[in-house]
């Protein structure tokens, strides 16, 4: 004979698989929300650096006007703005100024936050001023949307 009314009961350890489960949705809504903010800062980040190098370079073409009465000549690249650049004193003074890891390894080119070479138009700016564009987050100069301008256009 089985007597029930002595029998205790004890009390469980654990989890429920529902309690896991809600754990388990609400650090998978943390974490992608730390990396949509990380994502966010990131590319911040990297339009910050290409717009401080955009200033560097303007400075630095604005002094090369100031001495040659001209500014450099278009390319459809920076090479030849980086040999005009650098072949004068005062505007070097400034040019040397820019991080190295914002030139390309032959230090021919400049290059944005985002690793991609910026273009170079001696005339394309507000009141035909110089501008220098970052293709952006793309890479591509076709997609405006994204285009980083010197000018702020």
């Amino acid at each position: 004979m089985h007597n029930s009314e002595n029998k205790t009961l004890r009390p469980r350890s654990g989890f429920t698989l529902v309690e896991l489960l809600a754990v388990l949705t609400i650090l998978t809504i943390l974490v992608a929300m730390a990396v949509g903010v990380g994502n966010y800062i990131m590319d911040k980040s990297k339009k910050i650096t290409t717009q401080e190098v955009q200033a560097l370079v303007l400075r630095s073409i604005d002094a090369y006007q100031t001495v040659a009465g001209a500014y450099p000549a278009d390319s459809t690249d920076t090479a030849s703005l980086v040999s005009a650049l650098k072949g004068q004193r005062l505007s070097k003074e400034i040019f040397d100024r820019i991080p190295a890891d914002s030139l390309d390894s032959t230090a021919a080119k400049i290059i944005d936050g985002y690793g991609n070479a910026m273009k170079y138009v001696s005339n394309g700016g507000a009141g035909n001023a110089p501008v220098l564009i970052s293709a952006g987050k793309d890479g591509n100069f076709d997609t405006l949307d994204d285009n980083i301008r010197s000018d702020g256009r």
